[in-house]
This record gives C-alpha cells, sequence and structure tokens, in this order.
C-alpha cells in the first residue's frame, strides 16, 4: 500500500481486474494479444487516477523529508537550501493535483480537451458534469487549491519559496557555505534547534494540509466510481 492508501480506493479496485486480466495474457518477452477496447479504457483511467494517487504520495514523502537532512561533504546543499527545495516541491505538487484531477475528468466523461486546456474554466464548468457530484467535489478541490496558489506562483513564476521566519536561518546558512569566519560556527547549536523547531511545526501545518487533500481526492474519486463502472459496462453489451 503506498503512503496515501488511495491506490485501495474503490474506483482504482473497480479497475483492477481488467487491467489484471490484460496483463495475465501476455509474456514476458512480447505482448501475446492486444488490449480489448475495456482493457484500453480501464488502463486510461487506472494510470490517469493513479497519477493523482502517486502525487498525493509525494506530497506525504516531502513533509516526512523535510526533517531528514543530514551533512555530506559531497552535498551541494546546505539545511536552508534543503529546507526551501523540500517546501517548494510540496507547494508546487499540492496544487497540482487539481491539473490532474481535471484531466482525469476530461479523460472519464470524454469532453476531448487537449490537456493543455483542462482548467477549471473548461471542465468544471462543461455541460457534460454540470450538477453532478463530480462537479462539487472538483469545486472544493479548487477552492482548497486557491489557498496555496499564490505560493505556488512566487516559486514557478518569481523567486522562490518566502517565509520569514525561515529567512532568519538563512544569514547564518550563507555564511558557514562561504567560511566568513571560524566565529560563525559558535552559533551552531542556537540555528540548528532554530531550524529544528521550526521544521516540527511546518511538519505539523503541512500533515493537516496533506490530510485534508487525501480527503477531497477520495470524494473526488468516489464519484467518479457510477460514471466508470456505467463506461466499463457498455463494452460488454
Amino acid at each position: 500500500m503506498r503512503v496515501s492508501g488511495l491506490d485501495k480506493h474503490e474506483l482504482i479496485e473497480i479497475l483492477m481486474p481488467t487491467v489484471t486480466a490484460f496483463i495475465a495474457r501476455q509474456t514476458p518477452k512480447k505482448i501475446a494479444s492486444p488490449a480489448s477496447l475495456k482493457e484500453n479504457r480501464a488502463i486510461e483511467i487506472l494510470l490517469s487516477a493513479s497519477k493523482i494517487s502517486e502525487n498525493l504520495d509525494q506530497i506525504y514523502f516531502t513533509i516526512d523529508l523535510l526533517s531528514g537532512y543530514r551533512k555530506r561533504k559531497s552535498s551541494i546543499m546546505n539545511r536552508h537550501d534543503y529546507m526551501v527545495f523540500m517546501l517548494e516541491n510540496f507547494y508546487l505538487r499540492i496544487t497540482s493535483i487539481l491539473d490532474r484531477a481535471l484531466r482525469l475528468t476530461n479523460l472519464v466523461y470524454e469532453i476531448g480537451l487537449p490537456e493543455r486546456e483542462c482548467r477549471e474554466s473548461t471542465v468544471i464548468k462543461n455541460l457534460k458534469i454540470k450538477g453532478t457530484d463530480v462537479e462539487k467535489t472538483l469545486k472544493k478541490i479548487n477552492k482548497y487549491v486557491n489557498e496555496y496558489k499564490p505560493i505556488r506562483n512566487q516559486v514557478a513564476h518569481q523567486s522562490t519559496f518566502h517565509d520569514d521566519e525561515l529567512n532568519s536561518i538563512e544569514g547564518f546558512y550563507i555564511l558557514v557555505d562561504q567560511d566568513y569566519t571560524d566565529d560563525i560556527y559558535r552559533f551552531g547549536h542556537h540555528y540548528k534547534t532554530k531550524a529544528d523547531r521550526y521544521v516540527a511545526k511546518r511538519k505539523t501545518e503541512l500533515k493537516e494540509v496533506a490530510e485534508n487533500m487525501k480527503i477531497l481526492v477520495s470524494e473526488f474519486f468516489s464519484a467518479l466510481i457510477t460514471v466508470v463502472k456505467k463506461d466499463l459496462n457498455r463494452y460488454e453489451l
């Protein structure tokens, strides 16, 4: 089981038998028989849904790794740079879940949009999902993600992750990197303690964000179940 547990969601479970049937017919050296229309469809939906669950798993990995910095001679990152890298990774991934959910919706409902045009304005407002539970869950994900988009946009388009508390640590590590003076090392314990406290606080905050997102994604997956079942059943008629 992956960290988020979404790989065991009912949506994934209803796709697995069809995908497994295709894989079971194959041989190690070549494809023994082509996938049926139903199998192709199940594989497409499974891969798209898995991109969402895997992204959420990576968010949990990022949170755990936030406290995983180890000083190595070969390392080109100091602890401040490492924390910034992990935090930027978190915000880029938490906001990208919406993009992946929109692409999955586009696929399941066969809206027909190119991936680059799968935006909330083109998918959530599409007539094929209007009034459905899928529309409601996508709106909830969109609303939740909007809270973190300013940070994501800052990281992606402007500069780097900004946090006054984290910035207060940065100066020390810059001086250490430059071997500015031996005296600076006297403050090593003080700044390590500040960094440890910052990491502990941020991990608690980010875990709450991730848990809330997992609930929203689970609701979104559940809303897709009926239409996915109906989609797969049409190939049996």
